[in-house]
């Protein structure tokens, strides 16, 4: 995987905030908007391709540019916590701890992660 391809796997889905009174985006853990110190209730998805602000938070796609928001990844045997994969790939290292995860294949049960799924 050359430099073009590694920066385009790392670019994921986002989660935020949008401001209901100056229409900023906010950090998904923020309550407050830093812009205008309003209260942030509404959380929605940054599309990772178009990074259009969606606020349906069951959409399966964008809108826009029908980027899917579903994440293939396994669970890492080392940390347990879920790491993205592309589907050529026959060995990563894990996102958390940095272990590397051998003998990526078919056989391998990959977990897709549904972004609504960090919305609730």
């Amino acid at each position: 995987m050359d430099l073009k391809e590694k920066k385009k796997a790392f670019k994921r889905i986002t989660i935020a905030k949008l401001c209901p009174k100056c229409e900023n985006l906010s950090h998904i853990e923020a309550d407050f908007c830093r812009y205008c110190g309003a209260k942030l209730t509404e959380k929605g998805i940054i599309c990772p391709r178009c990074s259009k602000y969606i606020n349906d938070k069951n959409a399966d796609s964008c809108p826009f540019c029908s980027e899917s928001f579903n994440e293939k990844g396994v669970i890492c045997p080392y940390c347990s916590e879920f790491t993205h994969i592309e589907s050529q790939e026959k060995e990563t290292f894990c996102e958390q701890c940095g272990e590397r995860i051998k003998n990526l294949s078919d056989k391998v049960k990959v977990k897709v992660s549904r972004i609504s799924e960090s919305l609730d």
